[in-house]
């Protein structure tokens, strides 16, 4: 039995769009195949050609002690967590009845486990664990305001007990290699992709549709920021080149794209406001499909703090949209100065001046768009992605294939 283990399935970020890719593709190889999740996203429709038919059965994780929420009052706290005990307890024993009907011969973990998810225990009794690492250990200290438990030192041994590990950049790769003991380890390599047949739709329609579709100003110099308004992703240095930014660009209007209903976010929006600089920034909440967006906007900046394989550059880069991001983690992999322009982490004066240039030169930007497309067809289109995927997966599932069904 293959199991598949995400956190969600269903959510907007990169990596819950990655997981169903993956999902996807696993449709096409496996013919007994179990998702572990939360969430569940409808059943992928690629229709990937020569796919087996699959037996596809969904399998939902009992909460945790720490998933009960009660913010106000201790007895609340103790009222919630005592009605949520029985049904966690019938959950727990209804999960390990169906592990000891159907244990897993290859668990697939996508990112790291949650050290306090019963769905880790379905990984760490798999024969075969396999772990798809998609964040650098830089992002580990983000994870670490929701997940004290999700330390380093904790991550750099999973990684040490696995059988396969499957980076999404080799910069993924080299940094998790230097803290963690895993050269005994079976490693390769999976850079994200996008959904073509998403951007297709988008890109069939000119730019000036697609701003009067969205209610965006025609003749603005637009500027697109995709990630979830968080520390991690650094939109508070883009806020802090905004001045200058709004100085030597006067029509622009910059989109933050994601979901913004943290404390952090309401921060960041009084920042903008004590600036005097509202009317130029829009914040559109978090977007099933953010590529209306992308195509309709000039530029996108990507001031990421920490990053995997970053989707949403892969996702400019398809839809012809120059990039100016932080170079971090497997982000150089894919823009790397001919294919888009990358400044250090953290440096707002940096940010500002390769802004300015960009912002100046549109045949700079056409050339930038021109080049990402091409690497994005060459190195990064789904086919590419089929291509690696079956590479590295046909041997783990033909493990679990009956004989008679085997190649």
């Amino acid at each position: 039995m293959i199991y598949f283990i995400s956190a969600e399935l269903d959510g907007f970020h990169g990596g819950s769009r990655s997981a169903v890719d993956v999902l996807e593709h696993l449709l096409g190889l496996a013919t007994d195949l179990t998702v572990v999740s939360r969430g569940r996203c409808s059943i992928p429709d690629g229709h990937l050609d020569g796919a087996v038919e699959t037996r596809l059965r969904w399998l939902t994780p009992p909460p945790t002690k720490a998933g009960v929420r009660a913010r106000a009052k201790p007895l609340r706290y103790w009222i919630g967590w005592t009605r949520a005990l029985p049904k966690q307890l019938v959950a727990q024993l209804s999960m390990n009845a169906y592990l000891n009907r159907l244990p897993p011969a290859v668990a697939i973990q996508n990112g790291f486990p949650d050290p306090n998810s019963y769905a880790t225990r379905v990984y760490e009794r798999a024969r075969r664990r396999v772990m798809i690492v998609r964040s650098s250990p830089e992002a580990v200290t983000f994870f670490q305001r929701h997940k004290k438990e999700l330390t380093v030192d904790w991550v750099a041994t999973q990684l040490a007990v696995a059988h396969v590990l499957i980076f999404v950049s080799p910069q993924i790769r080299d940094s998790w290699s230097e803290i963690a003991d895993i050269s005994h380890v079976d490693q390769h390599v999976l850079p994200n992709t996008c959904r073509e047949d998403d951007a297709a739709a988008v890109l069939s329609m000119s730019r000036e549709a697609l701003r009067a579709s969205l209610d965006l100003p025609r003749n603005a110099f637009i500027a697109v920021c995709v990630a979830k308004i968080d520390p991690g992703k650094g939109q508070d240095t883009l806020v802090e080149a905004l001045p200058g930014m709004v100085q030597a660009v006067p029509n622009l209007i910059l989109l933050l794209v994601g979901k913004d209903n943290s404390p952090w976010a309401a921060k960041l929006k009084g920042t903008i406001h004590d600036l005097g600089l509202d009317e130029h920034v829009s914040f559109t909440g978090a977007r099933t499909n953010p590529y209306a967006f992308i195509s309709a906007s000039d530029l996108m900046i990507h001031p990421s703090r920490a990053e995997g394989h970053s989707r949403v550059v892969l996702e400019a880069m398809l839809l012809r949209t120059p990039v100016l991001a932080s170079q971090v983690a497997g982000v150089p992999s894919i823009a790397h100065g001919e294919t888009g322009w990358l400044v250090p982490a953290d440096d707002h004066v940096a940010l500002l001046d390769a802004f300015v240039t960009l912002a100046g030169d549109q045949q700079l930007r056409r050339q930038l768009a021109d080049n990402a497309e091409r690497e994005y067809w060459r190195s990064f289109s789904r086919q590419e992605y089929r291509k690696r995927f079956q590479a590295i997966f046909q041997g783990l599932v033909e493990t679990d294939r009956p004989a008679a069904l085997r190649p």
